[in-house]
């Protein structure tokens, strides 16, 4: 859940990108909890979507390819292949 000082920051970075508060907010809702675990702050995680939304129609999908992408370097980190043996 998005809190106020969230929700503005993700409006400044909708205001000076062609993401819109809505898609970036369905993007987060995907993502934000693997990205905390990376230690990718909020605003970077906000820049990487509407970047990569820019470029892709749906939002969602952008938020959970990120996902997948942070879940895959914490399990690189762990020592956890592709299989999930350490």
């Amino acid at each position: 859940r998005l809190g106020l000082a969230n929700v503005d920051r993700l409006a400044a970075v909708a205001a000076t990108t062609a993401s819109d508060l809505e898609e970036l907010s369905k993007g987060m809702g995907k993502v934000a909890s693997a990205a905390a675990t990376m230690g990718v702050s909020e605003e970077q995680l906000a820049a990487q979507l509407s970047t990569i939304i820019s470029e892709q129609d749906k939002p969602l999908d952008v938020g959970t390819a990120l996902r997948t992408v942070y879940a895959r370097i914490s399990d690189i980190k762990a020592g956890i292949d592709e299989d999930g043996v350490t």
